[in-house]
């Protein structure tokens, strides 16, 4: 059977629902309902560096989980671009209840955001939650991507090797990028900014800190997967736009018999008139 694109769409619509529903519908009121109320509440007392710190934790914060939606689009991406043989996407409760989870901990973290102490330890266990469902997202995503090589050494058509090509952007972002890296990297800075904010209790100097080492950590993790996607994104975009001109190339041909037969037709019956 030749290689299609959107195969798995329909069994990932259910999984990219849940995460976009799960995260912008609660954030998006709770959010910007709790920012709204905490600059208002901040205006009224007297200048604090802490206080301003803390705000503009909770604006990364939000951007951090907006972010988090845009990554349901990977979703659509893997749907579309993949096409493995004898595969049956997971959709199943467990999965939706995880994707519940991690938006769970975003969501929380908003209001953990007051207190350094208890944010950067809420962030800690999100990062080993992350870590943990990844380890499975990674491992479904590895047989995707085997499975769509499978069928594509039974595909002989011109566009095979273009399909390639995008399995190859695909692997490259979720197999070969240093991810484990960036997570660890993260989890240490997070870290550090817990023992700065548990040590700094009575100390504002320590508290300043942790909230700065908090927010520069979350700007440069997002900062470099940002453009991991951006580099995936724009190769697979060059894919797509091979993939049409191969199309037209394909398609051409067969317009011009389809031409010429028609010409043939109106010849004979040219040909019957004048008999």
């Amino acid at each position: 059977m030749p290689y299609k694109e959107e195969t798995l769409m329909p069994q990932v619509q259910s999984l990219v629902r849940a995460r976009k529903n799960a995260v912008s519908g609660v954030t998006a009121v709770l959010g910007v309902a709790l920012f709204v109320q905490e600059v208002q509440r901040i205006r009224d007392l007297p200048f604090s560096i802490v206080n301003y710190e803390y705000l503009a934790l909770l604006a990364v914060t939000g951007a951090l989980v907006f972010l988090w939606i845009w990554g349901s689009e990977e979703l659509e991406m893997l749907g579309r671009w993949l096409d493995p043989e004898e595969f049956p996407v997971p959709s199943s409760f467990n999965q939706v209840a995880m994707i519940m989870g991690l938006a769970t901990f975003l969501v929380c973290l908003f209001f953990a955001a007051r207190d350094i102490r208890w944010y950067t330890s809420l962030f800690l266990l999100y990062m080993i939650a992350d870590f943990l469902l990844l380890r499975y997202v990674h491992g479904v995503i590895s047989q995707a991507v085997n499975g769509s090589y499978k069928r594509l050494r039974e595909d002989s058509s011109p566009t095979a090797e273009l399909y390639a090509n995008a399995i190859e952007q695909i692997e490259h972002y979720y197999f070969v990028r240093p991810h484990d890296l960036r997570r660890f990297v993260v989890f240490f800075a997070m870290g550090v900014a817990c023992w700065l904010a548990f040590r700094g209790s009575n100390d504002e100097l320590f508290v300043k800190l942790a909230y700065g080492l908090s927010i520069v950590t979350i700007i440069a993790s997002e900062i470099v997967i940002g453009y991991w996607r951006q580099v995936r994104d724009n190769g697979l975009r060059a894919v797509e736009a091979r993939l049409s001109e191969a199309r037209r190339q394909i398609d051409r041909p067969s317009s011009r018999r389809s031409g010429s037969g028609k010409k043939r037709s109106r010849d004979r019956r040219g040909v019957r008139a004048a008999i």
